[in-house]
C-alpha cells in the first residue's frame, strides 16, 4: 500500500508472511515450550538480527573521549531519565530558555568524569571515518561495465545510445565531484577545514536547533551521500566507505529527534499519558537480541538509544527512513498486524465532484485573505503571492485525499521512468534461508 504523507513524500507499507511461520501466538508459545523450543528461539533471534539492527555498522570501539582521549571501554552508561522521553521545551516560555535546551546526557567517561550525549558519540564516530571527498571509488567504470549498467536502464530510456550517454554523464559528474576535495565549498572551507570545523561544532551536548541550522545535517558531504543515486557498481567502494555511507544515512534518516516532535505526544496505548514519547525514545539498552513469548527484542548497545531499527541493504539502496517490525509473538503483535493490514488494504478515497471541491477551497482561501488584508490595496508582488496561494489551496484540496506521491507526480510531469536497482537487496533474499533451514522443527 502506498500513500502520501503531509510533505508529499512516498509512504509505503509491506506486510510479509514468512513461509512455515507459526500461525498465531498460541502456536508460537507451544513451540517454545516443546523439545525444539531452544533451537526455534535461536533461529528466530538469528533471523531477526540478520534483517534489522539498531546499531551503526561503524563500531563504537573506535570512539575516543573528546575531553581526555580515553577509549570507549572507559565510557559508562548513565540511567535514562524519564524526562528525556518528554518535551524538553515544555513549560519554558522564554525563547532564550527554549533555545538553551541541550541533548540529554546518557553517557560519561570514567577516566575524566565528563558527561555527553549519545548523539555526540555517534557524530564523533562519523567524523573519525569521514573521507575528504565523495564518492570513494577504487577505480572508474570500464567500457564493459558502462554497457552493463546501460542495459539495466534501457527500459526507461529512448534507446541504448541514450542509456549509455546517461551512465557516462553520471559517472563523469560523480568523478568531478570526487576530484574537488581541495576546492572550497559554499561555506568557503576546503574539505580538511570543514572536517575540523565540524569537530569543533560537535559539543558534548548540542543545543536545540532547527534542521536547517544543524551543521551536521547540512554538511555538503552528507547531502552528496543522500543525493547521489545508488548503482550496482557501488561495490567499487571499499567496505569502510559503504559503512560510513550507511552510518551517515542512519543518523540523517533513522535517528529519532532527541527533542521529539508533536506527533510523539499523541494519545496512545503505548504510554500512560500524552506527555511521554509514544515511540518510547530514548529506548533502553539491550545486551543481546532475545526472543520470548512476549516477542522479539533487538540488541541495542550504548549510544544507540535514539536509533530506529533499519536494514543495511535497504538503507544503502533506497536512502530513506524505514521501520521493520518482527511480528512473531508478543501481546502487541495483534495490534501491529491490524495496523499493517489496515494500511495495505486501504481503499482510495473518492472525490465525487472536483468542481465543488475546487470552489470550496477557493472560497476558503478568499475568506482567509479578507481577514488578513484588503486585497485591493496589494501591490503587484503581493498580488502574485496571493494568486499562487489560491492555486496551491485548490491543488491541495484536490490531491490531499489521493494516493499520489510528490516524487511520482514529478516523474509524470518530466516523463521520466524510475529504475529500482536490486543489486544490494540480493543479500536480503539469502537471509530467508535462515528460517527455511529450521522448517523441520514445526
Amino acid at each position: 500500500m502506498v500513500e502520501t504523507q503531509g510533505r508529499g513524500t512516498l509512504h509505503i507499507h509491506f506486510l510479509i508472511w514468512l513461509r512455515d511461520c507459526p500461525a498465531n501466538s498460541a502456536a508460537i508459545h507451544s513451540l517454545l515450550t516443546s523439545a525444539n523450543g531452544e533451537r526455534f528461539r535461536e533461529a528466530v533471534e538469528s533471523y531477526a538480527s540478520s534483517i534489522v539492527t539498531n546499531e551503526l555498522p561503524i563500531s563504537t570501539d573506535d570512539y575516543l573521549c573528546s575531553h581526555c582521549g580515553a577509549s570507549f571501554s572507559n565510557v559508562k552508561e548513565l540511567p535514562i531519565p524519564q524526562a528525556s522521553r518528554g518535551d524538553p521545551k515544555a513549560g519554558l516560555r522564554n525563547s532564550h530558555a527554549r533555545q538553551s535546551v541541550t541533548e540529554p546526557p546518557l553517557l560519561s567517561c570514567e577516566a575524566c568524569g565528563a558527561t555527553f550525549s549519545s548523539q555526540h558519540v555517534l557524530r564523533s564516530l562519523l567524523l573519525q571515518h569521514r573521507p575528504l571527498h565523495w564518492p570513494v571509488w577504487k577505480y572508474p567504470l570500464s567500457a564493459n561495465e558502462i554497457e552493463k549498467q546501460a542495459s539495466s536502464e534501457i527500459t526507461c530510456r529512448d534507446c541504448k545510445t541514450h542509456a549509455v550517454r546517461v551512465v557516462e554523464e553520471r559517472e563523469l559528474m560523480q568523478w568531478s565531484i570526487s576530484c574537488e576535495s581541495d576546492l572550497l565549498n559554499e561555506s568557503g572551507l576546503c574539505a580538511t577545514d570543514t572536517k575540523e570545523w565540524l569537530k569543533h561544532a560537535n559539543s558534548p551536548r548540542m543545543k536545540i536547533c532547527k534542521s536547517d541550522d544543524d551543521p551536521f545535517q547540512n554538511d555538503y558531504l552528507t547531502r552528496l551521500i543522500e543525493m547521489l543515486p545508488p548503482s550496482k557498481f557501488d561495490n567499487r567502494m571499499p567496505q569502510e566507505a559503504m559503512d560510513y555511507m550507511v552510518s551517515t544515512l542512519v543518523l540523517l534518516l533513522n535517528q529519532h529527534l532527541w527533542c521529539h516532535t508533536s506527533s510523539c505526544f499523541k494519545k496512545s496505548r503505548a504510554t500512560l499519558q500524552d506527555t511521554c514519547c509514544r515511540y518510547q525514545f530514548p529506548r533502553d539498552r539491550v545486551a543481546k537480541t532475545v526472543f520470548t513469548s512476549a516477542g522479539v527484542e533487538l540488541s541495542r548497545q550504548s549510544a544507540h538509544e535514539f536509533i530506529n531499527g533499519y536494514n543495511y541493504e535497504l538503507m544503502a539502496t533506497f536512502k530513506c527512513n524505514h521501520d521493520i517490525q518482527v511480528l512473531v509473538g508478543g501481546s502487541d503483535a495483534t495490534d501491529r498486524m491490524y495496523y499493517c493490514c489496515k494500511y495495505v488494504t486501504k481503499q482510495q478515497k473518492r472525490v465525487d465532484s472536483s468542481v465543488v471541491v475546487s470552489l470550496a477551497a477557493l472560497k476558503r482561501r478568499q475568506g482567509k485573505e479578507a481577514e488578513e488584508i484588503s486585497v485591493s490595496a496589494l501591490d503587484e508582488e503581493l498580488s502574485f503571492s496571493f494568486a499562487r496561494k489560491r492555486v496551491a489551496s485548490v491543488v491541495y484540496a484536490m490531491t490531499n485525499k489521493q494516493e499520489i506521491a510528490g516524487p511520482l507526480a514529478a516523474l509524470y510531469l518530466y516523463r521520466v521512468a524510475m529504475v529500482v536497482l536490486r543489486c544490494l537487496l540480493e543479500t536480503l533474499f539469502d537471509s530467508y534461508a535462515l528460517l527455511r533451514s529450521i522448517r523441520v522443527i514445526w
